[in-house]
């Protein structure tokens, strides 16, 4: 190892951590990469795919000469409509009621 190879790895650092922060900060930029996204929201690139092959409520997505892009508007009402319900908003006596035919 020579002497500018930690230095290199620290701006490489810094630079992927500059680049993170500035996809955090451009919510006006309308179209995301996978890349991209996968870093604003912290999920891996393979879960985002998962997400688009949905058969149920898939994330919206384009496909532009090979390349699948998100609208930044659109993911963050796709994480709003999947958000997890604390367990006393949850009515389970109507659950158990629907279930058991009770409710009609």
């Amino acid at each position: 190892m020579t002497s500018d190879q930690p230095a290199s790895q620290a701006a490489l650092a810094m630079a992927s951590s500059t680049h993170m922060e500035d996809v955090r900060e451009k919510p006006g930029r309308e179209w995301l990469g996978l890349r991209e996204l996968s870093m604003y929201a912290n999920v891996s690139e393979r879960t985002l795919r998962a997400w688009i092959r949905s058969p149920r409520d898939p994330l919206p997505a384009a496909r532009v000469c090979g390349k699948l892009l998100v609208r930044w508007s659109e993911f963050d009402n796709y994480m709003d409509r999947h958000r997890v319900q604390p367990l006393a908003a949850i009515n389970l006596d109507r659950i158990v009621q629907d279930v058991l035919g009770e409710g009609r």
